[in-house]
């Protein structure tokens, strides 16, 4: 498990002429995903953005994407010429039930005292291009849950049963919401740190505060190969889930439960 905190990120600039009004560039610093940066490309065929962050980073997330196309470039100077590492992907995927938007996007690379990234969006042929959130910073690392990934769900639709017997529903987000238990083994010499700096993060955010996070189930088959689906969240612990227990000298544990924030 990974997480990105604190957030570094800032804007660079006002962004593309194209860039809707009603969704400036300052949504993608906002904390919610459903208030995005978002443009209308007109003839153009591509856009770009920049951003940077004003302290150390080695890691860079978006979320809430809807691109046709992203190519994601990390300097170490304001000027752009010192080239770190640059990452290009494709805005849809094939799922169960069709394509569906690549959604979130988590990179990794040399350590940075600072950094700036150039974003170049496609826009060949989808026009309105959105990205919700994007952060910056230095990963720390956690051990993988103990027993893989919980997949729970919110659904935040409501439905309320009318007089004459109908039922008036109004569908709203179903938002991920995982469990996570973390059995950190204090044989290893960053166990007790671990221990520590996640019980001191949920203090700083107070649950509430929403952070960049990548889980993965942790499962190995028979031969050791890795069986790791990767989850990356804008998230932040749900109110009153957060349960840090001290096992004695082999292991402590850590059960908490996510909130995707919308």
């Amino acid at each position: 498990m990974k997480l990105i905190y604190p957030d570094n990120i800032t804007l660079v600039d006002a962004g593309p002429a194209e860039t809707l009004a009603e969704y400036p560039l300052g949504n993608l610093t906002d904390d919610h995903l459903r208030r995005p940066w978002k443009a209308d490309a007109g003839a153009a065929s591509e856009l770009v953005v920049n951003l940077a962050s004003a302290g150390p980073a080695n890691a860079v997330a978006l979320f809430g994407l809807e691109v046709e196309q992203l190519t994601l470039q990390v300097y170490s100077d304001a000027a752009m010429t010192q080239l770190v590492d640059s990452l290009t992907v494709s805005g849809k995927e094939q799922e169960l039930f069709g394509e569906s938007w690549v959604h979130s996007v988590w990179f990794e690379f040399a350590q940075q005292s600072a950094a700036w990234f150039k974003l170049t969006l496609g826009t060949a042929n989808h026009k309105t291009p959105k990205i919700g959130r994007v952060t910056s910073g230095l990963v720390s690392k956690y051990v993988n849950p103990k027993w893989g990934y919980a997949q729970g769900l919110q659904d935040y639709s409501t439905s309320q049963r009318l007089r004459n017997g109908a039922k008036w529903a109004r569908a709203k987000e179903v938002a991920r919401s995982p469990k996570l238990t973390l059995e950190i083994p204090l044989k290893d010499p960053t166990g007790w740190d671990q221990y520590h700096s996640l019980i001191e993060l949920y203090q700083l955010v107070q649950g509430a505060t929403p952070f960049a996070i990548l889980t993965v189930e942790g499962r190995s088959d028979a031969s050791g190969n890795s069986l790791d689906h990767r989850y990356a969240h804008w998230a932040s612990f749900a109110s009153g889930s957060f349960s840090a227990t001290e096992g004695g000298h082999a292991f402590h544990t850590i059960d908490f439960t996510l909130e995707e924030n919308l």
